[in-house]
């Protein structure tokens, strides 16, 4: 008799337990309280926890991996504009690191095609000197020299000489203040691809002018050697003026 009446009160205690269970876990989980289950192992009187696992909302939660931090190691840049080769512009370009927390750099770019036909009647001919300051974002620690988004102040200056027709063209002056966005992205050690554009106002003063060849009324020359001027004027370009696809090669910045 006292036997059946232990197992009636383990029977209905566990029918408390599975009830409470049921009508209990569900709610938390839509409530999104954790619930903690523990696999245990037991051996005499001590218990180990091998592993314990927390569900939000019914589902694991995962801890986030913590950022590994990038060498610091300082290098500069040596580069050339592959969309300037596109127009048969060859150019190259400098990038140096400023201050100890690799945020600011300063960059140099030249470019000169100097091209001329044999008989002077067409001409490609450009002189461009220009200067950008860049601030490197992110968080640095986590990107190594020159690695990452930039955004740049830069400013530009030249002279050209262009002859699109059998001689008939525009030379003058020209400045270039833009704004440049871009990111450069490192293939290895020492190599690596910047991409930026830029977007300012080009200004430019031209003279239009007209090759003494197109006058050959009682001209015994074989060649175009002298211009004729037409007119002056000035044009203005606001919108985007820049474009840069550049390869990159990285030096080690040796201290002594």
């Amino acid at each position: 008799m006292m036997q059946r009446l232990q197992r009636y009160n383990q029977t209905k205690k566990m029918a408390w337990m599975v009830l409470v269970f049921v009508l209990t876990v569900p709610q938390m989980v839509l409530a999104g309280h954790p619930i903690v289950t523990q696999d245990t192992i037991y051996i005499r009187d001590t218990v180990y926890v091998k592993h314990t696992t927390v569900i939000m909302g019914g589902k694991p939660k995962k801890e986030k991996p913590t950022p590994v931090l990038a060498d610091q190691s300082k290098v500069w840049a040596l580069k050339t504009n592959l969309a300037l080769w596109g127009v048969v512009a060859p150019n190259i370009q400098f990038e140096l690191p400023l201050g100890h927390d690799n945020r600011w750099s300063i960059e140099a770019e030249y470019f000169q095609p100097w091209f001329r036909w044999s008989d002077n009647t067409r001409a490609t001919q450009c002189l461009n000197l220009g200067v950008e300051a860049r601030r490197w974002l992110g968080k640095r620690q986590y990107h190594r020299c020159l690695e990452g988004w930039h955004v740049g102040l830069a400013f530009a200056a030249g002279y050209y000489n262009i002859e699109w027709k059998k001689s008939d063209g525009y030379q003058g002056e020209y400045i270039n203040p833009y704004v440049n966005i871009g990111y450069q992205y490192r293939l290895g050690k020492h190599w690596a691809m910047d991409f930026g554009l830029g977007v300012g106002c080009l200004i430019t003063k031209y003279r239009h002018y007209l090759g003494s060849s197109v006058f050959p009324e009682g001209r015994t020359e074989a060649h175009d050697d002298h211009l004729m001027w037409q007119e002056n004027g000035t044009f203005v370009w606001p919108g985007p003026n820049h474009v840069n696809i550049s390869i990159v090669y990285l030096f080690n910045w040796k201290k002594k």
